[in-house]
């Protein structure tokens, strides 16, 4: 009798049990169980979605610049997804430096989703991209200055290069960007003031190129606007009518109106030309102002770079200003970089803020280049003593030099027509020469007008003796006040 009693109960525990789990299933989720089981769902689609990625992905993307043609750029885009990595995507760009990758602005990965940004705004290039079926195609848009483009990108390899074999760092003179910065760490000593530099400043010598500013329309800069103002506006028009090529030596006739004719005369010219001419058209405004030569510590290096320093009365201090790359730099507190505070910046790996028109060209702005570029190229400086038209000078100015221009030839008749002895104002300097050697007006320039550069008291200038210019480890002295 007891026995079916016990399977009587059993039964009926079952049977309750039954009820119970059903009840439960039928129990509608919570809206946080709901969001939580979304959750689940969405982060293994991006998983799965990561393990897919990986490899390397190629495309010719069609990146917008603004420069002369107003056109796109075809611009070769390589992509190397690996999930393994701390920065699982890493992006080259040819016209940046196809053989160094670097982490894009900003990425997200979904549902065979991917989508990234590259280049800091206003130049960003945003692309938002889905994964094919079959695996092997990235399609969507990229988006750039409002525009919309479709582009696809096509898998090249289902393996990632290891990262030991890609460069993340971009090279200059066979020397990473990391290794450059360890020497402006190790050479940052400079002596008190020793001998002050007689440098002067010829200004608003109008005579002397009175083509340019009818062409250039200097004469409205300067209305109501504050030097920080003029500044950025002859930086544009630099920028707007004359264009880097470095393949453009500089010639020995280095006042602003014998640039320019060479500038148009080979459709383009190197940084030191374009310093030349924006320092000549601040002077012209009144800001006293000098190209200055920024120098590795390699000699002989391979390249350097020149920039203008403007001094801004309205900050006390000297401004730089980048016509090859349309630039103004600004620290954390906004205030605009001079070159020994670039220097310093550089060498504690501080944030730098460029102005939102930069770009060499037209071309969109990378702030990783240029700092690895510029960590190379603040190790020392020069420049010369005098500053007038034709005043700015190189100690190692390429002797090559140029046909006979007029100022008629360059500006036209109608721009020369109320200038004196226009000849003389383009020739001053010795536009006119025609020789392969220089003139003998150049020669005494040169020795009238010495160079000056500034070394850190832990370099060891090579070839001191023989060289042609005054070497000073005194800062104070070489970036004195006007």
């Amino acid at each position: 009798m007891k026995r079916p009693l016990l399977s009587l109960t059993a039964l009926l525990l079952a049977a309750l049990l039954c009820t119970v789990g059903t009840a439960a299933a039928n129990t509608p989720l919570s809206p946080q169980q709901l969001a939580e089981q979304k959750a689940a769902a969405e982060e293994q689609a991006r998983q799965a979605t990561l393990s897919a990625l990986s490899g390397r992905w190629e495309a010719v993307l069609p990146v917008f610049y603004y420069d002369v043609e107003n056109t796109f750029f075809s611009d070769p885009c390589v992509l190397e997804f690996d999930r393994t990595r701390g920065n699982p995507l890493l992006v080259s760009f040819a016209s940046l430096d196809s053989e160094v990758f670097l982490p894009p602005a900003d990425w997200t990965v979904g549902n065979r989703a991917l989508s990234f940004s590259f280049y800091d705004s206003p130049w960003t290039l945003r692309l938002d991209l889905t994964l094919s079926e079959d695996g092997n195609t990235l399609s969507g848009t990229l988006n750039q200055y409002e525009r919309q483009t479709n582009v696809t990108l096509t898998r090249t390899s289902n393996a990632p290069t290891p990262l030991d074999q890609l460069k993340t760092e971009f090279t200059f003179e066979e020397l990473t960007e990391t290794q450059w910065r360890e020497q402006l760490q190790q050479n940052k000593s400079y002596t008190p003031s020793a001998q002050p530099i007689p440098f002067t400043y010829s200004l608003y010598r109008w005579d002397k190129v009175l083509p340019m500013i009818n062409v250039y329309g200097l004469g409205t800069v300067m209305d109501g606007r504050s030097d920080i103002e003029i500044m950025q506006s002859l930086l544009d028009i630099v920028s707007k009518n004359f264009r880097h090529n470095g393949s453009v030596l500089f010639p020995a006739q280095t006042d602003a109106l014998s640039v320019i004719a060479w500038h148009n005369k080979n459709e383009g010219v190197e940084c030191r030309g374009l310093s030349v001419i924006l320092a000549e058209m601040l002077r012209t405004c009144g800001i006293e102002a000098k190209a200055i030569m920024c120098i590795p510590s390699s000699e002989p290096c391979e390249e350097c770079h020149v920039v203008v320093h403007a001094w801004s009365r309205s900050l006390n201090q000297w401004v730089m200003l980048d016509p090859t790359y349309r630039l103004i730099l600004r620290n954390r507190d906004g205030r605009p970089m001079s070159l020994p505070m670039l220097r310093e910046a550089l060498a504690n790996e501080e944030p730098l803020y460029p102005n939102s028109t930069a770009g060499r060209n037209g071309q969109p702005f990378s702030m990783e280049y240029y700092r690895a570029y510029m960590t190379k190229n603040t190790f020392r400086f020069a420049c010369a003593t005098d500053f007038y038209a034709g005043g700015d000078r190189f100690a190692d100015t390429d002797q090559q030099i140029d046909e006979t221009v007029s100022a008629a030839d360059v500006f036209g008749a109608g721009n020369v027509g109320n200038l004196t002895g226009s000849s003389q104002a383009v020739s001053d300097g010795g536009a006119g020469a025609s020789s392969s050697e220089p003139t003998e007006q150049l020669k005494q320039l040169q020795e009238s007008n010495p160079q000056h550069m500034l070394v850190p008291t832990e370099y060891k200038v090579p070839y001191r003796w023989s060289r042609s210019e005054v070497i000073t480890t005194s800062a104070e002295d070489f970036w004195a006040a006007p």
